[in-house]
């Protein structure tokens, strides 16, 4: 997959090449959920224009876009390819650091642990 700067062209497929996944392979027999890696993040800027480009080396493709259309901001292009083998909406384009967010059960294990360190702690103090 490449993402370009821009759309230009009546296609929507001229823009310069900012980045590059790291290619896929497959071997076409049913349905595959994947997703693109680049090597490096990808340097987006908010309200600017870019388009995720798919390409083959060889072999056919049927793209669609099954879940629900979480991204609102786009538009689905298609080149070569009827519209029929793709659903009526855009691909989810997003990027981004994933962050660790701790669940509220390691809130209570901190605290309860806190606790008993605590208590340990001031036994050991009263016993000298």
């Amino acid at each position: 997959m490449n993402i370009r700067d821009e759309v230009l062209g009546p296609d929507g497929f001229g823009g310069t090449i900012i980045a590059q996944s790291l290619p896929l392979s497959f071997n076409y027999s049913g349905s595959y959920l994947f997703r693109f890696d680049f090597p490096s993040m990808v340097p987006l800027n908010p309200g600017h224009t870019y388009v995720a480009e798919i390409s083959l080396i060889s072999g056919d493709i049927g793209v669609r876009h099954t879940q629900g259309n979480a991204y609102g901001g786009g538009q689905f292009l298609h080149q070569d390819f009827p519209l029929d083998v793709f659903s009526e909406t855009d691909l989810v384009f997003a990027e981004g650091i994933m962050t660790a967010i701790p669940e509220p059960e390691s809130y209570v294990m901190l605290i309860a642990g806190l606790g008993l360190f605590l208590a340990q702690r001031r036994r050991k103090s009263t016993e000298y």
